[in-house]
C-alpha cells in the first residue's frame, strides 16, 4: 500500500481526482494529468487509475530497458486504455517512434483513442483486434469488472460475460503494417500469450528484438515459471523479473550475441 502511494504521488499532478476517484465518488470519464505531461482519460469507478499508477510510475515496464535506436517499432498487444502506448510515446519522442496499440475490448478501446486524440501522438496507431493464434473471430471473456481485459475464447462461454471481437496472429499483423522488425513488444492479454508464443514462435524468434510480456498462471504446462525455463532454448535471455508476473526479454541472435 505504501509502495501505491508513493508511485501515486510521483506520477500523478492531480491527486484531489484519485482520491475522489478511488473512493467512488466520480463518474463516467475523468483526466489524470501527469507529471511527465501526459494526460490520460479513466473511466471512474474503474481499476484504470491503478494501471495508470503502475505503468507510469515506471514499475512494471521499466523505461531503461526501452529501444534507444532512432524510429523504433513498439507493438503494445493488450493497450488496455493506453498507459504504456502514451509513457513509451513521451519517453520516446526524439526518436520518432511509431507505435501500433491492439485492444479488443470496446469500452477500452473507446478510451484509447481518446488518449491518443488528447495527448496529440498521431504515431500511435490504433487497432481493435484481439492478438491469437490465427485470423478470424473470437470472444473476449470479461473477467470481473466489465472495464477489464479478458482471455481470447474461440466459443462463445454461456457462463460468462462475452464480446465478439476480430483477431489476427502476430505475423500476419506485422505483414499487413509492413513491420519488418519489431524493437520492443509488450504483450498483457490475460493468458492468451502462450497460444501466441507456441503458433508464432518461429517468427518471433526472426523478428521480435526484445519483449515484455506478463503471464498468468493458468496450468501445470502454460505458467510463470514453465514459460521462463522454456523461452530461453529459443534463443531469448531474460534480463528482469518484473513484480513476480512479468519478464523482459532480449532475442540474443538479432541483437548481435549468436
Amino acid at each position: 500500500m505504501i509502495n501505491k502511494f508513493i508511485l501515486a504521488v510521483k506520477s500523478i499532478k492531480n491527486l484531489h481526482t484519485l482520491f475522489f476517484d478511488y473512493f467512488g465518488l466520480l463518474k463516467g470519464e475523468v483526466v489524470y494529468k501527469l507529471r511527465d505531461g501526459i494526460r490520460i482519460k479513466a473511466r471512474a469507478g474503474s481499476t484504470d487509475f491503478a494501471e495508470i499508477i503502475i505503468i507510469d510510475g515506471d514499475s512494471e515496464y521499466p523505461s531503461k530497458f526501452y529501444p534507444q535506436n532512432k524510429k523504433p517499432i513498439i507493438l503494445d498487444i493488450g493497450a488496455h486504455i493506453g498507459a504504456f502506448s502514451l509513457l513509451i510515446a513521451k519517453k520516446l519522442l526524439s526518436k520518432d517512434p511509431v507505435i501500433f496499440s491492439l485492444e479488443p475490448n470496446s469500452s477500452s478501446f473507446s478510451v484509447l483513442e481518446k488518449n491518443i486524440k488528447l495527448n496529440e501522438f498521431d504515431f500511435i496507431k490504433p487497432f481493435k483486434l484481439g492478438m491469437t493464434a490465427k485470423d478470424g473471430k473470437g470472444f473476449l471473456l470479461v473477467e470481473g469488472n466489465k472495464y477489464d481485459g479478458g482471455f481470447v475464447s474461440a466459443k462463445k462461454n454461456k457462463l460468462r460475460d462475452c464480446e465478439e471481437i476480430l483477431t489476427i496472429s502476430l505475423a500476419n499483423f506485422c505483414k499487413a503494417n509492413n513491420i519488418a522488425t519489431v524493437d520492443l513488444m509488450k504483450m498483457d492479454i490475460e493468458g492468451s500469450e502462450y497460444d501466441i508464443f507456441k503458433s508464432s514462435i518461429g517468427f518471433i524468434k526472426k523478428h521480435v528484438k526484445s519483449i515484455f510480456i506478463e503471464l498468468h498462471n493458468i496450468d501445470k504446462k502454460n505458467n510463470y515459471s514453465s514459460f521462463k525455463n522454456d523461452i530461453v532454448n529459443y534463443g531469448f535471455s531474460v534480463k528482469a523479473e518484473i513484480m513476480g508476473r512479468t519478464l523482459f526479454l532480449i532475442n540474443d541472435k538479432l541483437n548481435g550475441k549468436i
